[in-house]
This record gives C-alpha cells, structure tokens and sequence, in this order.
C-alpha cells in the first residue's frame, strides 16, 4: 500500500513555531488570560486553522483546498492560486462517494 501524505507546508511549519513562543510567553498567566492571547495572536496567522484537503484538477494536476473560516483557498505547489470567500463565486456544489465537484463562476 502507498502512503499519501500533505507537502511540506513551511508557512505552516512557521505558524506553528511562532504560536508555540507566543503561548511560552504566557505560562505564567491564568489559564483563561493565556488562551485568549494565545488566539488573540495565532488568528492572525495565514495558515493557522487551515483544514487542507488534496484534490485532483480537471487538469489531472493535484491541489489543494484549504477550508478557511472566511472561505476556500486553492493551493498547487505548495503555492495559493485562489481564495474564494464563500459563496461569493461558486455556483455549485457535488459530492458523492469520492467525487467532489465544486463548480466557480469567473471573476468577471
């Protein structure tokens, strides 16, 4: 069997290193103080939260969609290509089985 593991997401990598010193810096607050500054800093943070998903292109090239809290962002290489607020550009959405289709009306 073959394993399918994410890319080397280093902006991730990078998040999670800065969210970890900034939650070192509170230590000695209440808990509560703590984790409410410590999500008052990392929501800020590009890819913090960022639920990926690998998808395969009518193009049959792989990407990425990345569920955000303010919509859809799509990666390749590793890249972001788009990022779509919810509902703002996409006309429909197909899921079956494995089958996903989500259908995005241009920007014009």
């Amino acid at each position: 069997t073959s394993q399918r593991s994410f890319p080397s997401r280093t902006g991730l990598k990078d998040d999670h290193l800065k969210s970890t010193t900034i939650h070192s810096l509170h230590m000695k607050s209440s808990t509560v103080a703590t984790e409410l500054s410590y999500l008052e800093k990392v929501k800020w943070l590009e890819m913090y939260g960022v639920d990926l998903h690998p998808v395969l292109g009518e193009d049959n090239v792989e990407y990425f969609l990345g569920l955000t809290p303010s919509g859809i962002i799509v990666l390749r290489n590793k890249t972001k290509i788009s990022e779509m607020p919810y509902l703002a550009r996409i006309t429909k959405i197909y899921f079956k089985g494995r089958y996903f289709m989500l259908r995005v009306c241009d920007k014009n």
